[in-house]
């Protein structure tokens, strides 16, 4: 397969936090377009110190459902999201497939796992489409 990135730049974004510092994320620019993943013949591949990486998916299902409430009802806290974030990558997991958008807990919560984490965990993200009637 023809690498889609033959020649890049390596830019470094920097996020401040108030509890950890500064964070610095890779990517690369093309056609005005940041990517810091891809695909190649037989894997997917992320952006860090300034190549590129083969990872192997390793991945678990979220859902909106909490034990008690119906998933509409966005019952799970910041505090039970960054729980299950910190379960899931004790197990080695790299990858999480949501099937809709979530609460901005849930975000939140990645967000600072993925601030203190020795690897992050990335997100295969869906959306829910309505089909209209014609």
């Amino acid at each position: 397969m023809e690498d889609i990135c033959p020649s890049y730049e390596t830019y470094y974004e920097s996020y401040r936090t108030n509890d950890v510092g500064i964070k610095q994320s890779e990517y690369v620019e093309i056609n005005d377009k940041k990517m810091n993943a891809k695909l190649n013949d037989t894997y997917f591949e992320v952006f860090r110190n300034g190549q590129w990486e083969e990872i192997l998916i390793k991945g678990v299902n979220l859902g909106m459902g909490k034990p008690g409430h119906f998933p509409g009802d966005a019952a799970i806290t910041k505090g039970e999201y960054l729980r299950w974030l910190m379960y899931i990558g004790e197990m080695h997991a790299n990858t999480i497939r949501i099937y809709t958008i979530h609460p901005p807990e849930f975000y939140e919560a990645l967000y600072q796992y993925n601030l203190t984490a020795e690897e992050p965990i990335y997100v295969f993200h869906g959306i829910w489409l309505m089909k209209r009637d014609s």
